[in-house]
């Protein structure tokens, strides 16, 4: 009789543990969609570039997966896209700044478009990078792209 109650014990806490594990299978699937952003993907970037000394300006479409040159700097764009939730557009950049006697690599730069203070940084740079926009179309673009 004794091994009857056990056995029926065992089986309540084993059961227990099932809902247990269960719950938080449900909770952890529940809190993974309500963290998912919907991202839309795009092949271009448009890019303004400043130079704080000169005060020249240019704005460059950037395809994506290629770099191209202004003045110091050899632009690559690895990606460009949207999160939807947020309305924030967002680009992946690598920078690479070639100064007198020094060469200065930024992997990953990221630029924002509706909150510019969370871009990257460029140290000692007179260089100012802000991301436009995102876009697919097949336009010309006037900027030499180098892939």
């Amino acid at each position: 009789m004794p091994y009857l109650a056990l056995e029926v014990q065992a089986i309540q806490f084993i059961n227990q543990i099932i809902k247990l594990l269960l719950f938080n299978i449900f909770c952890l699937v529940s809190i993974s969609e309500i963290f998912a952003e919907d991202v839309i993907k795009y092949k271009n970037a448009v890019i303004l570039i400043s130079n704080t000394i000169t005060l020249d300006r240019e704005t460059l479409t950037i395809p994506i997966n290629s770099e191209t040159l202004y003045q110091d700097l050899i632009i690559k764009v690895n990606s460009c896209f949207k999160l939807i939730a947020a309305h924030e557009l967002i680009s992946n950049l690598d920078v690479q700044i070639n100064v007198p006697y020094e060469k200065r690599i930024y992997k990953n730069f990221l630029l924002h478009s509706q909150k510019p203070n969370l871009n990257s940084f460029m140290e000692n740079s007179y260089f100012e990078v802000r991301l436009l926009d995102c876009h697919n179309k097949e336009e010309i673009i006037f900027n030499e792209i180098y892939e």
